[in-house]
């Protein structure tokens, strides 16, 4: 009887996710002010990251994460989300000689991260991100794997995870970390809902497609070009062309500048169908 009682009375004080964040909160601040502001401060840029596509977006993220270094050089979150900006915004860049530059500097600050603390998921994660931008998948995935046994409920980490198995050519895995039953933890934007999307659309489940980006709106996921090109797609897959040329036609409204072709050869480096469906449609609308 004594055993039932103890094994009840702590399944009812189980912390939560919350209020282990917290706590670490407070543990931080008891050691220094300063790092819990740098905590704080890397814990809001993080939320930024999506849309990924948005490069001021991603700018001003960066800028954020440095400073986060500067409070405390010796925090890795700084040097994990500065990694895995540079690496986001060499993947953006057309320009071979300033993307060889940033892959430099994200690798170099994501050794910097994985050194100070070489079992935080944020920072296998980011190096895992990095090794996906310069096309070396089974690093990547290696990384990325890791990281989700490190936070298998921390809403960040999978969806850098969900990104980083997209550009792998790995879709299950995507689909596995982004999956909307899956129980995530956090505050600030995710972009679990979209990565979904796209799992289903390089898997070929393209009525899911639809449903992950229609509902995205109300759900308060990131709306972007690539979210309206991936509908097309789906649509034009389903045979409802009138509403993909509606879904191209808004998009190349909306974001005229929009690299559609670039960045397809880009994120689906690894993955010909999905690249090439995506190209059709581009050149059928």
């Amino acid at each position: 009887m004594l055993g039932i009682w103890l094994i009840r009375e702590n399944r009812g004080v189980l912390p939560t996710a919350q209020s282990i964040e917290q706590a670490e909160r407070t543990a931080l601040g008891e050691q220094s002010l300063t790092r819990l502001q740098a905590a704080n401060l890397a814990d809001q840029a993080r939320g930024m990251f999506f849309p990924v596509f948005d490069v001021k977006r991603q700018q001003i993220a960066l800028e954020l994460f440095q400073h986060a270094t500067e409070l405390d050089p010796a925090l890795s979150d700084g040097y994990a989300g500065s990694a895995q900006v540079l690496a986001t915004l060499a993947m953006l860049s057309p320009d071979k000689a300033q993307r060889d530059d940033l892959f430099i500097q994200a690798s170099e600050v994501s050794g910097k991260a994985l050194d100070l603390s070489p079992t935080d998921a944020w920072a296998n994660g980011a190096n895992g991100w990095v090794f996906a931008t310069q096309n070396i998948p089974v690093e990547a995935m290696k990384y990325a794997r890791l990281s989700v046994e490190l936070a298998p409920n921390d809403g960040h980490i999978l969806d850098l995870v969900g990104i980083t198995a997209i550009m792998a050519g790995a879709p299950d895995l995507a689909a596995e970390v982004s999956d909307p039953e899956r129980l995530r933890s956090g505050s600030g934007r995710f972009g679990a809902r979209n990565i979904w999307g796209v799992s289903q659309l390089m898997l070929g489940n393209y009525e899911g497609v639809v449903d992950a980006f229609k509902g995205a709106p109300a759900a308060g996921a990131p709306i972007s070009a690539p979210s309206l090109l991936f509908q097309a797609v789906a649509q034009d897959q389903l045979g409802h062309t009138e509403e993909a040329q509606r879904l191209i036609s808004e998009m190349r409204k909306t974001w005229p500048e929009f690299p559609s072709e670039f960045l397809a050869g880009r994120i689906f480096q690894n993955d010909d169908a999905t690249r090439q469906a995506i190209l059709d449609t581009l050149i059928r609308y």
